[in-house]
């Protein structure tokens, strides 16, 4: 599929198995690493180069569909994620706690309290974008010291916009099985898209060869088609008013209600 795919990585590890995953498929597409924030210019970046699926986690998959109108697919973190990071801990008398955006870290108390855990939550819902990371930092430094957390387990934000010392610092990491999920989410929207493409082509095809002023909309009434003859009729560009409200481009007509 060539560029059309992009992946934008939270943290430089899944950026690695990120890569390992992508070769192993035969696919050839960029990846970055870019967390919230800054993930948003990487994101322009990958647009420029043709990409219009972009692959993220987290948090970071959350914001870029809050700021982009392209589609965004998440790298979903798996039970088989959540038991590679509680593992090591399991029979150890470890004080632990789960800081991290909640379609991240959501099954791991659960996890937790199976594996005879003592674990402790901050969780972050994942559209709370604007969140006040100062007030955020104040409430982990909190939650560590009146439970005497000695390992924090959880996403990026651990290693990124939350810090915290003298801790062991423990990532909910994506594993290959994620990835490749994610990879062929993404492929499928992929196709339909470009299936959409084909037939908006066609349709453009269609109604520029008929000698009557076309203009077609979609449900909503925005504009989505304007033949040749029609732009003489109204006197504008097709592109200068696709996606625009029919009733702004022709006012005092009833298309909309057509």
């Amino acid at each position: 599929m060539g560029m059309t795919i992009g992946l934008i990585a939270p943290y430089a590890e899944l950026a690695g198995v990120a890569s390992e995953v992508r070769d192993s498929m035969g696919m050839d597409f960029p990846i970055a690493v870019g967390i919230l924030e800054s993930a948003v210019g990487v994101a322009d970046t990958l647009l420029h180069q043709g990409v219009e699926v972009i692959i993220s986690r987290g948090g970071t998959a959350a914001l870029l569909r809050n700021k982009l109108d392209i589609p965004i697919v998440e790298i979903k973190v798996t039970g088989y994620d959540v038991m590679r990071a509680l593992h090591p801990y399991i029979g150890k008398d470890r004080k632990i706690a789960i800081v991290g955006y909640q379609n991240v870290v959501h099954g791991c108390r659960i996890f937790g309290e199976l594996f005879g855990l003592s674990i402790q939550e901050l969780i972050i819902p994942a559209d709370e974008i604007n969140k006040d990371w100062e007030a955020a930092q104040q409430e982990v430094q909190r939650l560590v010291a009146e439970n005497d957390i000695d390992i924090v387990i959880g996403d990026s934000l651990v290693r990124g916009r939350l810090k915290v010392e003298n801790i062991d610092i423990q990532m909910v990491e994506s594993g290959k099985e994620a990835i490749v999920q994610a990879i062929e989410e993404a492929k499928h929207i992929g196709i339909v898209r470009e299936n959409e493409r084909r037939a908006y082509e066609r349709l453009r095809t269609i109604i520029h060869s008929v000698h009557d002023g076309v203009v077609a909309t979609d449900e909503t009434g925005r504009i989505t088609a304007v033949n040749l003859v029609a732009e003489e009729i109204f006197g504008f560009k097709e592109r200068d008013v696709l996606g625009m409200p029919i009733g702004r481009a022709i006012p005092n007509t009833r298309i909309d209600k057509v």
